[in-house]
């Protein structure tokens, strides 16, 4: 919940206070513009690609806050994927329990 709390905000922030201040950058660089160009397109697969990708969550949240990404496709990525990443690691921590036998402690024991 803290996290995609904090991602909202970011998004929000970056909305409302980065967007005019970058605009001319990503008009200056191709690559930005074509971002930009898919983004138009296809908001949100584009959403859904960048916040399952292995990058810094500052590119996740600033940078498609400066995008023209509308709300919906950033929040209904940013749900899907962190409750699946959640779940990822709930289910990698209950395997990891099993295979250490569960007993909690794990302490090498004295005696």
């Amino acid at each position: 919940l803290g996290k995609v709390l904090g991602c909202l905000s970011a998004f929000a922030i970056g909305r409302s206070c980065l967007r005019d201040c970058c605009e001319r950058h990503v008009r200056k660089t191709r690559l930005l513009r074509a971002v930009e160009g898919a983004v138009a397109k296809e908001p949100l697969r584009i959403a859904f690609l960048s916040r399952a990708a292995y990058l810094p969550i500052a590119f996740k949240n600033y940078g498609l806050a400066v995008l023209d990404l509308p709300w919906s496709a950033f929040v209904a990525a940013l749900l899907t994927v962190e409750v699946w990443n959640s779940l990822q690691f709930a289910l990698i921590g209950s395997a990891a329990r099993s295979v250490g036998g569960g007993n909690g402690g794990g302490g090498g024991g004295v005696g």
